[in-house]
């Protein structure tokens, strides 16, 4: 068997100044999430799928896209101020890099016969789903296999992601939780079988 735990944690960082307190990386862990090629830590909170056009009118104004339509997703408004925009992002411990690496494995002979067995996994790590699901072959980019769950009236609080449309999408592909899964893991890494054969000379 082993083990390892790998901590880390920012303890100093330059910052813009007047930085509200929860987009603060100071004390968070030094890793990210890698989105489209960059490294993110920040992430607006997602609170699901909008169902009906009433929720979309009760909820804070989102600023990522031009109209916000049921199915799209809604976000939590961090800061209370009936918008939802930059200043709606938080920083998380979210991060690619998994904090406990594990392994076991058995060595097992019975006349003549011997079996090796090798698991390992990982712990703490996450992942997002964003670069997955919205991308496709089109020209658009967009259309997938992952295209017929996306929300419709219809499916309602079944879908699995948001609507969809060609056009005006910025409100759905923002780094958001929404898209974020976990990359933890455990898997049968190698198996061997063995039979020693005794040849008298």
């Amino acid at each position: 068997v082993n083990y390892t735990h790998a901590q880390s944690e920012i303890l100093a960082l330059n910052q813009t100044a007047g930085l509200p307190s929860y987009q603060n990386q100071v004390g968070v862990p030094i890793g990210s999430v890698i989105q489209g090629g960059n490294y993110i830590k920040n992430f607006l909170q997602a609170d699901g799928i909008f169902q009906t056009q009433a929720e979309v009118d009760a909820a804070p104004v989102q600023r990522f896209s031009g109209i916000t339509k049921p199915g799209d997703l809604k976000y939590k408004d961090i800061n209370s101020d009936g918008v939802i925009d930059n200043l709606d992002f938080v920083t998380t411990a979210y991060s690619d890099v998994p904090t406990d690496y594990f392994g076991f494995g058995s060595n097992m002979s019975y006349k003549g016969f011997d079996i090796s067995i090798v698991f390992q996994g990982v712990k703490g790590r996450t992942i997002q789903i964003n670069d997955l699901i919205n991308s496709g072959s089109n020209s658009n980019g967009y259309i997938n296999q992952f295209s017929a769950d996306s929300w419709t009236v219809a499916k309602g609080t079944s879908a699995l992601y948001p609507r969809m449309t060609l056009t005006d999408r910025g409100n759905n592909t923002q780094n958001s939780t929404f898209w974020l899964r976990s990359g933890d893991f455990i898997r049968l890494k190698s198996v061997e079988f063995g039979y020693i054969f005794l040849i008298k000379w």
